[in-house]
Order: C-alpha cells, then sequence, then structure tokens
C-alpha cells in the first residue's frame, strides 16, 4: 500500500505543475482538504474510495493485479 500512496502523491504534485490545486482537486473529488493535506504530508492514508477518485480526476487509474 506504501507504493500506491507514494505514486499517489507523485500524481498530486505534478498536478500542481499544471495549474491543479489541492484545493481543486478536494473541490471536484469531494476529499477533504484536509484529508488531503494530511495525506500529502504522510500524516494519514485514504480510504480506496479517495484514492480512486483522486486518480480519477487527475487522468489515472488504479488497477490490482497478482503479486508475481
Amino acid at each position: 500500500m506504501a507504493d500506491l500512496y507514494e505514486q499517489l502523491r507523485e500524481a498530486i504534485r505534478a498536478s500542481g505543475t499544471e495549474g491543479i490545486t489541492r484545493y481543486r482537486i478536494a473541490k471536484k473529488t469531494g476529499v477533504y482538504e484536509s484529508t488531503l493535506s494530511h495525506f500529502m504530508g504522510g500524516k494519514r492514508g485514504l480510504s480506496i474510495r479517495s484514492m480512486e477518485l483522486i486518480a480519477e480526476y487527475l487522468g489515472y487509474e488504479i488497477t490490482l493485479r497478482w503479486k508475481e
């Protein structure tokens, strides 16, 4: 799960260079801005649903695959 969290954090950071703020992500996804800030600071995780909403908004998808 830690890898997924870091990948999502990186996607959020990268979106900032395209002008997408955390505030905008929060408004468009319904994930509280404070929750997003705590996640970005490594203070808490996110629910799978929240991760899915954020990833979808940023143009990504989360997939599950068999471990090799």
